[in-house]
């Protein structure tokens, strides 16, 4: 009976000492779980931005001329338009020390003219603020995600509201 109860004993320590071991181990994972959750990073809007973007939408609003209310919709970067003969492409590229270069293209039958623009930004969670070379600064609200930004400003030029959007290329 003795050896019984000492099997009885061992096979209860045993499983006590499982059991904690189990306990102790359920600990760490929720720690390490909990502690890998809130030690992730979030990107900030300035790490999202940066990099090569491509027009994919342009939509003029709210135009003085109404007949300048429309949709222009690009493809790689580029608007097609096949009766008037005219391509516009749109890229623009954010760097990581805060300079900016966009670049646009108009190609009117067999004319091709390129405007390339350099300047500064600064990027808060709602605002992005384009200052070009030798021009005043424009604050424009934005939407950022990881593939597309979207762009509200106001043309004072054309009276109209333009909302552009951007795909990460």
């Amino acid at each position: 009976m003795l050896t019984i109860h000492r099997t009885h004993v061992i096979f209860t320590n045993s499983l006590t000492s499982k059991k904690k071991k189990m306990k102790t181990l359920k600990i760490l994972m929720v720690v390490s779980l909990v502690i890998g959750i809130f030690s992730c990073k979030k990107d900030s809007p300035l790490d999202e931005i940066i990099g090569t973007w491509k027009a994919s939408k342009v939509i003029f609003s709210n135009c003085t001329d109404p007949m300048d209310n429309r949709t222009l919709t690009f493809s790689n970067g580029c608007y097609n338009d096949a009766i008037q003969e005219l391509k516009i492409c749109l890229e623009a590229v954010f760097k990581s020390d805060n300079t900016y270069s966009s670049k646009t293209t108009l190609t009117k039958g067999s004319d091709v003219s390129t405007v390339i623009e350099t300047g500064t930004y600064t990027i808060t969670s709602s605002n992005l603020s384009v200052c070009p070379q030798g021009e005043p600064c424009t604050d424009n609200p934005y939407t950022l995600s990881s593939k597309t930004i979207n762009i509200k400003q106001t043309d004072k030029d054309a009276g109209c509201t333009n909302d552009l959007t951007y795909v990460k290329s």
